[in-house]
């Protein structure tokens, strides 16, 4: 889920080179314009019914969480924790019913439920609320701010904030480590390869485990 994001384009790209998978099912509301490929099932559903919906009769060994939106682009705090926490939960107790083993979320650093600011709270409760569900294995990806070079959407903290932290970065390495950017290609090939490491039941990846 999360497929026609930066990030989940990327990881599209890398599970199709990969051997390892036989069949990558994409979730979405509508159809994602991804080309067509024989590993490639998609699955357009109401979102807000993915658990009613969404039937696929083959087994599935990995679910790789994506999906992310802006509370610009969302349209309220309301819709945006509809996407950022809902669907996701609600893909995680469809995940746990299908007896999937290990479930790949992309979190951000600094995610807390306590936090005062909207996007970190909703990524904290989304946290919490997936190590509830008990998956045999949970891998949660918690980026610095993501960058994609060819992103044709202009975002304002990529324009301003993206040239100062790469500065600083490049001046203090180790004091500026969870602050650097992530290439989102970066962040998908460590995805793919962490999903294959099968370690411990929770495992939360920082920016120091990504870059």
């Amino acid at each position: 889920m999360g497929a026609t994001g930066e990030t989940g384009r990327s990881l599209i790209l890398l599970l199709l080179q990969s051997p390892l998978y036989k069949e990558i099912h994409i979730v979405h509301y509508k159809n994602t314009g991804i080309a067509a490929h024989p590993k490639i099932i998609e699955h357009i559903l109401n979102m807000d019914r993915l658990q009613d919906q969404l039937s696929i009769d083959s087994e599935i060994h990995e679910v790789f969480c994506t999906i992310g939106t802006t509370r610009k682009k969302a349209g309220s705090a309301k819709e945006f924790i509809r996407v950022d926490l809902d669907y996701v939960i609600e893909l995680a107790h469809w995940s746990k019913r299908k007896e999937v083993v290990q479930f790949n979320v992309i979190s951000s650093t600094g995610a807390n439920k306590n936090s005062s600011f909207l996007y970190l709270k909703t990524k904290g409760k989304m946290e919490e609320q997936l190590k509830k569900i008990n998956f045999e294995q949970l891998n949660i990806f918690r980026p610095p701010l993501l960058f994609a070079p060819n992103r044709v959407e202009v975002r304002l903290a990529e324009t301003w904030t993206l040239p100062i932290l790469h500065f600083l970065s490049q001046i203090f390495p180790k004091l500026m480590i969870n602050q650097t950017p992530l290439n989102v290609n970066a962040l998908a090939q460590k995805m793919v390869l962490i999903a294959q490491e099968k370690k411990g039941s929770i495992r939360t990846l920082t920016p120091i485990d990504l870059h």
